[in-house]
């Protein structure tokens, strides 16, 4: 009886694995950049980290892109401390110290939290992570659940912008909300002027919606994504300022439902095989 008991429970976990595999596919975090802007090693450029604030999810890598031509480090903490139990820290790396131009760094934040940093080479450079839990319920009663928010600022840096999305897994051919949200970086409150046109474009780069125009701070708008891969959902003119922002949006694979049932039916004559091959042999166990 152990026996066969064992061997049932092989077969069930054979069955299982795949799913389980394939759910933490579908619910991976969405991954996201930091530019190191271009003359950031100039104290009086104003130039830093873009966005100086981000927003993410736990689980999410972030990518930082040196755009200047000089080298510098991403450093948990803030200037002079000379801690060493630090979450991250770019000079730690073994490519080098400094991230050389055009170099990159990163980092999966798997800590809910608020980690500051700054560049140990040009310490007027200061920048903020801030870390959620994968999931938040959002308010005004329609109970939906929206990803953590990916946030991106516009290029003179007095805009940010807001994206999340329901349902959280993004999968090719279901209806996803967008919710869209423009703040003012100076008093961290939505926008007066509330204008922005948003499109999608899929992987190859073609524009793949209409474009939407909204009037208000904080919007809803639904595409649904009909092939896998990056898209990029892009704001043109936030606020009536010429300026654009650009986020990456990942679409995974519908797990297909008839593997589901092929796998499920080898495995339950798998099961069956096993029941009658070995009940003569229960006796022993």
């Amino acid at each position: 009886m152990k026996l066969l008991y064992m061997l049932n429970i092989a077969f069930l976990t054979g069955l299982l694995l795949p799913l389980t595999y394939y759910s933490t596919y579908a619910q991976m975090a969405v991954d996201t950049t930091v530019d190191i802007e271009a003359d950031s090693s100039n104290a009086a450029s104003g130039k830093s980290y873009d966005p100086k604030e981000l927003t993410i999810g736990k689980g999410t890598t972030v990518t930082w892109i040196n755009r200047d031509s000089q080298g510098h480090t991403v450093t948990n903490g803030n200037p002079g401390e000379t801690t060493t139990d630090v979450l991250f820290d770019s000079t730690k790396d073994p490519s080098g110290f400094l991230i050389q131009p055009e170099g990159k760094f990163e980092y999966t934040f798997d800590t809910v939290g608020e980690f500051p940093y700054w560049c140990q080479v040009h310490p007027w450079m200061t920048a903020k992570v801030i870390v959620m839990e994968k999931m938040e319920t959002i308010g005004g009663g329609d109970g939906k659940e929206f990803s953590p928010p990916m946030e991106a600022v516009t290029e003179d840096g007095d805009i940010k912008v807001r994206v999340s999305w329901s349902p959280v897994t993004i999968d090719s051919g279901i209806p996803i909300d967008f919710k869209i949200e423009t703040i003012d970086s100076n008093t961290n409150k939505p926008t007066s002027s509330k204008l922005y046109d948003s499109m999608l474009f899929d992987p190859d780069g073609n524009h793949v919606d209409a474009s939407h125009r909204s009037l208000q701070s904080r919007d809803i708008q639904t595409y649904t994504f009909e092939n896998t891969g990056t898209f990029t959902l892009r704001l043109e003119n936030v606020n009536n300022t010429g300026q654009a922002v650009e986020f990456s949006i990942t679409v995974v694979p519908e797990f297909p439902i008839s593997i589901v049932a092929a796998l499920m039916a080898v495995m339950f004559a798998g099961a069956i095989f096993a029941t009658r091959k070995y009940r003569p042999l229960m006796g022993r166990y």
